[in-house]
């Protein structure tokens, strides 16, 4: 497919990958990972911008476990005070939903 946006992409989402450390508490650094790659893939399932179909379900599946591992080790980090695990709650589940879509 005709999809060389595509790289414009990648550069950003490598770039917001790159600045997640300098956000200062650990669990909001996972939540971003976690939407940056689970937004991701749902680009990669959607638009498919790899010339093998192959080659876009091996991308798509790198992202969900990426994602899952992520989501495995927000168990392990200490929480934030209530009201940014509300907010980032919040933003985590409205991404799940927006993946769902």
């Amino acid at each position: 497919p005709e999809c060389r946006w595509m790289t414009l992409i990648y550069l950003v989402r490598n770039l917001a990958i790159s600045l997640t450390p300098v956000i200062p508490n650990s669990f909001s650094q996972l939540v971003v990972l976690y939407s940056i790659f689970l937004s991701s893939g749902i680009v990669n399932a959607w638009m498919t911008p790899w010339k093998l179909t192959s080659h876009s379900v091996i991308e798509v599946c790198l992202n969900s476990v990426f994602s899952t591992f992520i989501l495995i080790s927000m168990r392990f980090v200490e929480m934030p005070s209530a009201t940014t695990c509300v907010g980032l709650t919040l933003a985590l589940l409205g991404t799940s939903l927006m993946g769902m879509l």
